[in-house]
């Protein structure tokens, strides 16, 4: 055990040495989204499970409002992500970011990202790039991945920060260090395959996108078909191409995450590690499955590097238009009408 002391304040935490393991329920998921890799400490809570009915945790809001008041972290912390969750009906995200900051003020870091991700999103607040790159740059402090991919995003972007390509490089590599990541290994070899930050190296692009693909990255998985498909930076090879392809159409999203909408609303993105705004900043389109579907599809009849198989063409274009890609729907219609 290890005790923190804040204005005459006695804070009971767990340190974890190797992975922050959290509660069951909403603990679990944050942990295998945001926080693998975490070495410091942090506040353990009640279990929370947000696949329930949050109307069942209502009755329970004065107890754990009195609680907090009277300086009860883990209920501070609970709190936070109940109001973000609808305990009241609705999302209330700024009673949220008033229940994290609390937490935040006794150095709790699992609390940093949290925080970092509401002001990028502008839940609770107005949107800030600032603000979340200062608790981006608190959570990275701490070791904690999140900060570190969202510090490597908006030095890419230039929001909130100076646009700086080769710090953006710096705190993708250290996220790395996390295996779990989902995001910086595409980043890094997006960044070699552009020249921005680092010498344009296409060998080095192509063994982070094929490290990406290993921990089952789509994004990554579908650039490398694109790439081969394209013949852009390497010899054309549909052969190549397809396989990428199908492997992006057959990599499924972690149904874990699909939790984590409860928390932001809107601006989660289903099947994704990250929100909306980080996720569109990091190219991370939504559709790429259903892109990967078709392209499978396409080639397939066309007979593209393989022979022509009408069967399997209509098997992808139907996941791919399943997935809401349109071309696809449009491919099906016309191989009824011929």
């Amino acid at each position: 055990m290890k005790w923190f002391r804040k204005k005459n304040q006695t804070v009971k935490v767990r340190e974890l040495n190797t992975v922050c393991l959290f509660a069951r329920g909403v603990y679990r998921f944050l942990l295998m989204l945001f926080f693998a890799g975490c070495a410091s400490s942090l506040v353990m809570a009640d279990e929370l499970d947000l696949d329930m009915d949050m109307a069942t945790y209502r009755p329970r809001l004065p107890e754990l409002i009195k609680q907090a008041e009277s300086g009860d972290t883990e209920k501070q912390f609970q709190l936070g992500i109940l109001y973000a969750a609808g305990v009241e009906g609705q999302p209330d995200y700024e009673k949220a970011i008033y229940w994290y900051r609390k937490v935040a003020e006794l150095d709790v870091p699992v609390v940093y990202g949290l925080l970092a991700v509401m002001y990028a999103e502008g839940l609770g607040a107005s949107q800030d790039f600032v603000e979340a790159g200062r608790w981006a740059f608190k959570s990275a402090a701490k070791n904690q991945t999140l900060g570190k991919v969202m510090l490597g995003v908006f030095y890419e972007e230039g929001a909130g920060l100076k646009r700086n390509y080769k710090k953006a490089m710096e705190w993708y590599t250290s996220a790395t260090l996390d295996p779990s990541n989902m995001g910086a290994r595409y980043r890094i070899g997006m960044l070699y395959l552009e020249g921005k930050g680092v010498k344009q190296d296409t060998v080095q692009a192509l063994d982070w996108l094929a490290k990406a693909a290993e921990h089952d990255d789509v994004y990554a998985i579908y650039q490398l078909g694109n790439l081969y498909y394209e013949g852009r930076f390497v010899k054309q090879n549909y052969v190549q191409a397809l396989t990428w392809f199908e492997k992006a159409a057959a990599t499924r999203p972690n149904p874990y995450r699909d939790s984590l909408s409860k928390l932001y609303g809107a601006a989660y993105v289903p099947g994704e590690a990250y929100t909306r705004t980080i996720a569109v900043m990091m190219k991370r389109d939504p559709g790429v499955r259903g892109k990967a579907a078709f392209m499978a599809g396409w080639m397939y009849e066309k007979g593209k590097g393989t022979g022509k198989d009408t069967g399997k063409a209509r098997q992808y274009y139907r996941q791919a238009a399943e997935m809401g890609n349109e071309a696809a729907k449009e491919a099906l219609a016309n191989q009824k009408e011929s």
